[in-house]
């Protein structure tokens, strides 16, 4: 950790003898660009997921973006953030490398959003369900909002 810095952390993983174990992981506040985008950093924090796609979905196929490609566990994609259009969006996730949705989820995106979409919860029901969280940063307090999938 630096310090100065604003982290998102996030803690995942299952207790006892599964795989991967709890653990905690730190995602650094790095938002940059023009402040009328909406920025969004991907996480994947679902502990039972494969690598992951996200990308805009339509008819339950997900259109990859270049920067929320090939995603494992603990990853987050580039810090700065990546532009998404303004409004409301349904984002898929897929197994990387295919473009059927395992889940898409509607979210609305507005100029100057900074936020991290993490991936969490348990993909095969072995613990909570699989959801998105929206994690909105700024100069304030921070702000989550839960999002169940569509399907």
């Amino acid at each position: 950790l630096e310090p100065g810095m604003s982290y998102l952390a996030i803690a995942s993983g299952f207790l006892g003898d599964t795989t991967p174990e709890f653990q905690l992981i730190p995602v650094a506040d790095e938002f940059a660009g023009d402040a009328a985008d909406a920025l969004v950093r991907v996480v994947h924090a679902s502990p039972d997921a494969p690598s992951v796609d996200v990308g805009p979905s339509l008819d339950d196929k997900v259109d990859a973006i270049g920067d929320f490609t090939d995603l494992g566990f603990r990853d987050a994609s580039v810090g700065a953030g990546t532009a998404l259009p303004v409004g409301e969006l349904t984002v898929g996730v897929a197994a990387t490398g295919t473009e059927d949705a395992v889940a898409t989820f509607d979210i609305t995106t507005a100029s100057g959003l900074r936020a991290f979409a993490v991936a969490c919860g348990s993909l095969d029901g072995t613990g909570e369900s699989f959801r998105l969280v929206l994690v909105v940063t700024g100069d304030g307090a921070w702000s989550a909002v839960e999002v169940m999938p569509n399907m």
